[in-house]
């Protein structure tokens, strides 16, 4: 495992960093994925970054404050806003039960907008077998967590095109992530039934 460094504070390890991130989805989720019907594992990621929809952002220290600042004043500029965790937790399953909170949390309009999802990645999440990545070669020495967000309807949209594809029939039988497909789903429908209210009123 890549070390963790306590801050880093170096435009050159953040290019090295954002380098990384850009040919990682280059060559791995946007490429043809036979686990997704030879569907990209990512459909829409080629075309955001060549639109210059993608955002990436760096949090040092640990507060959360990026992840704060977007989803309190979401703008639409970008399809996709990426934070960069330098100073992640230790906790992994604390990191992943933080996001589902924040996501309970938006659906309940505490930040004024219900219309976000946010999903996470820790350096200590096992090994995703359908992504193809073991080719892969890091640029950066660190490792960081990832955390992403996005509009709700856009990918909840774009997911039910996608399941029509087959694109999620490999996740059959894996309770987790059927779970979180679902309690999406659901937040998804309350976001649409408090859009329909408001366009009634």
């Amino acid at each position: 495992m890549a070390e963790k460094p306590v801050t880093i504070d170096l435009e050159e390890e953040e290019q090295k960093i954002e380098t990384e991130i850009r040919e990682w989805s280059s060559s791995v989720i946007e490429m043809p994925n036979p686990y997704f019907n030879n569907i990209p594992t990512c459909p829409y990621a080629k075309a955001a970054w060549e639109k210059d929809l993608v955002k990436i952002v760096f949090d040092h220290n640990g507060r959360d404050e990026q992840l704060l600042k977007f989803i309190s004043g979401y703008d639409d500029d970008y399809d996709l806003v990426i934070i960069v965790e330098t100073d992640y937790p230790d906790d992994q399953e604390g990191f992943h039960d933080a996001i589902d909170e924040v996501n309970s949390l938006i659906s309940q309009d505490v930040w004024g907008d219900t219309d976000l999802w946010v999903m996470g990645f820790h350096p200590l999440d096992e090994d995703i077998d359908v992504l193809n990545d073991e080719s892969f070669e890091p640029i950066s020495e660190y490792s960081y967590g990832l955390v992403f967000i996005q509009r709700l309807s856009l990918l909840q949209e774009a997911a039910n095109k996608l399941e029509t594809q087959g694109y999620y029939d490999v996740y059959k039988g894996n309770t987790e992530i059927t779970r979180m497909y679902e309690i999406r789903k659901d937040y998804y429908r309350r976001f649409l039934d408090e859009k329909e209210g408001n366009a009634s009123r």
